[in-house]
């Protein structure tokens, strides 16, 4: 018998075995398709039947979306264990002409990834970037595709900063890992709290650090 849970779960094992960091559902005119990015590459897994669409209101359900809505895009997450590590699963939608598309991005909980070292960089990259992040003034650009590890990477960057010492204040669309000791504030455009809101309240804060992700 089908289940939408069951589903969710072989779909989000699958993901965190390939080390998948979004997985795609996308509807075709007979059809679903699952697609995992890995390493920044967008990879066919497999095919649904359009039957299956009970599998996006359950997903809408545990990311406290409203399932009744079909005509707009909505955001939402939700905490899962996979495979024994902790999950926060930010779920996005977006309409199409065959019916509702979902991206959900995996983000580990976990505080092992405190170094540069620990994301893949070599030896040279890591001290060119360390002596860079410890610089007292300038503005350090960290850009990418989709997945290539930006936030990651300046998340990085932040624990190598003493934070005890310094006020660093963050404005993020969302918030994906939270860092303790840093103030982390999440973009809100209907409430009128974007990028050039936050950097203007910013420097009333008498900021050391400000991350713009």
């Amino acid at each position: 018998v089908y289940s939408p849970e069951r589903l969710l779960e072989y779909i989000l094992t699958l993901a965190v075995r390939e080390r998948a960091t979004d997985v795609h559902i996308t509807p075709a005119e007979n059809s679903r398709h699952v697609l995992f990015r890995v390493d920044g590459v967008l990879r066919p897994m497999f095919g649904l039947s359009v039957v299956l669409d009970r599998l996006n209101s359950y997903i809408k359900l545990c990311a406290e979306m409203d399932v009744a809505e079909q005509r707009l895009p909505q955001d939402g997450s939700f905490n899962r264990v996979v495979l024994d590590q902790p999950f926060t699963l930010r779920v996005s939608t977006l309409i199409t002409e065959h019916g509702e598309r979902m991206v959900l991005r995996l983000l580990p909980e976990r505080s092992d990834l405190d170094k540069l070292q620990d994301l893949g960089f070599i030896g040279e990259d890591v001290d060119e970037l360390s002596e860079l992040f410890s610089r007292p003034h300038g503005l350090v650009l960290l850009t990418g595709p989709t997945g290539s590890g930006k936030s990651t990477t300046l998340h990085a960057a932040l624990r190598m900063q003493p934070l005890i010492e310094r006020n660093v204040l963050t404005v993020e669309d969302p918030v994906e890992y939270r860092v303790p000791a840093v103030c982390q504030t999440e973009v809100n455009q209907r409430s009128g709290y974007g990028f050039s809101n936050a950097l203007r309240y910013f420097l009333r804060h008498d900021p050391d650090v400000i991350l713009v992700g």
